[in-house]
């Protein structure tokens, strides 16, 4: 029985999986909001697997301390980038976010599956508190990418910064040009991180003979996906952190 657990700096997903080798996206796990929701249905001395990827140490302490006070006779396993096994070209690769490794090596997973797509590069956005755009060589190299503020953060630097800009809290499509404040603020995000998808995916482009496959995840991708989709060859893999976490977990 193994748990993956995706710390990220805005929520934490979790997620069961009872047969190894099955990406999360294919439905070979449950899904849980809270630790105690996953502890829950953990019977009694079972044995229980809990692989852990994280990008916010703080919450990762409390959520460790969570597991060991309740199922003190579980294996935890925190992972580090070298647990990845994922080539780089990155400076310092032991620095690299444990979320970007992760989606990276389970897209690898993913397209391994995918015979006709062998020689083609990856790239890969995930959209959550902070969008990050990722590229995956043809022979599965993790090149590195860019980093930009997510949509709801972007919103909430407008606010912070200015003294009469509404709360915003969904982001959607919305007509340009917005015909009242909170449709502009939701037009200028929207489009923002939509255009800076598309202008990543042009740089990635010039680099290889073959176009790149465009991979969505995270928080936002949902809303972006049905726009990019229209014009690039793109998917919607909900889960890639938690993808990756069974599968570095389950091969050990």
């Amino acid at each position: 029985m193994l748990f993956a657990v995706d710390i990220g700096n805005s929520r934490t997903k979790i997620a069961l999986c009872e047969q190894f080798g099955q990406l999360y996206e294919q439905g070979a796990a449950r899904r849980f909001r809270a630790i105690s929701s996953a502890i829950a249905v953990c019977e009694t001395g079972e044995t229980v697997r809990w692989g852990i990827g994280s990008v916010c140490p703080a919450k990762t302490e409390k959520i460790v301390a969570q597991i060991r006070q309740k199922r003190p006779n579980d294996t935890i396993t925190l992972l580090r980038p070298h647990d990845i096994p994922l080539k780089t070209g990155l400076d310092c690769p032991e620095k690299a976010g444990m979320d970007r490794l992760l989606a990276a090596y389970a897209a690898v997973c993913w397209k391994r599956n995918r015979r006709e797509d062998a020689h083609r590069p990856m790239l890969l956005c995930d959209l959550g508190t902070a969008i990050t755009v990722d590229l995956v060589s043809p022979d599965d190299v993790f090149l590195g990418g860019a980093i930009l503020p997510g949509m709801k953060l972007a919103a909430k630097s407008l606010r912070w910064g200015t003294a009469q800009l509404p709360k915003m809290e969904s982001f959607g499509m919305s007509p340009f040009p917005g015909k009242n404040t909170v449709d502009a603020i939701r037009a200028g995000v929207f489009n923002g991180a939509v255009g800076s998808i598309r202008r990543f995916y042009d740089l990635a482009a010039s680099k290889f003979p073959a176009k790149p496959l465009l991979l969505l995840t995270g928080g936002d991708a949902e809303a972006v996906f049905p726009e990019i989709g229209r014009e690039l060859p793109a998917f919607f893999l909900p889960n890639l952190v938690l993808d990756g976490i069974f599968e570095v977990i389950s091969a050990s």
